[in-house]
């Protein structure tokens, strides 16, 4: 039971060192909006750096391939070898989209990195053991060990 305890405390720690999210601004263009639902996806995400890119996408695919689409990652057709010795046109890059077979282009940026600091205050606790030294026949004689953390910023 106690490691149970322990486990679920850690796990309720770690979750709470996570960042948060959140979608700033959408936009759709209603005109070119199709008529039915999109049958096929291709996703693609505009980040610098491709571990990021890569885990972003396959997230992306594997949420829309759940609900049933199909999905083309760009990763897949542009790879970073590809890009850096092809310079490709707007043109070229909608026309290899548009003969992969999707109908609908799902973009991701990242827009904006914030980060706040904060100052998490030094603590000081008492730990249960305590000692006696025999000094004035008991009376002063106990002590209790105190324990400083320093306080830290996040």
């Amino acid at each position: 039971m106690r490691h149970t305890l322990i486990t679920l405390l850690l796990l309720a720690l770690l979750s709470a060192c996570t960042s948060s999210q959140e979608i700033t601004s959408t936009w759709v263009n209603r005109e070119a909006l199709p008529k039915g639902p999109y049958k096929s996806i291709f996703v693609l995400a505009l980040v610098q750096n491709i571990n990021a890119k890569i885990d972003v996408e396959n997230e992306m695919a594997r949420l829309l391939a759940s609900r049933g689409r199909k999905v083309v990652k760009s990763s897949d057709i542009f790879t970073p070898r590809f890009l850096s010795e092809n310079k490709l046109s707007k043109e070229k890059m909608a026309q290899i989209i548009k003969d992969s077979g999707c109908d609908a282009v799902y973009t991701i940026a990242l827009l904006d990195v914030k980060s706040k600091d904060r100052y998490q205050p030094g603590t000081a606790y008492y730990p249960i053991s305590h000692g006696y030294n025999g000094n004035y026949y008991g009376y002063f004689g106990n002590y209790y060990l105190q324990v400083n953390e320093p306080g830290y910023y996040v």
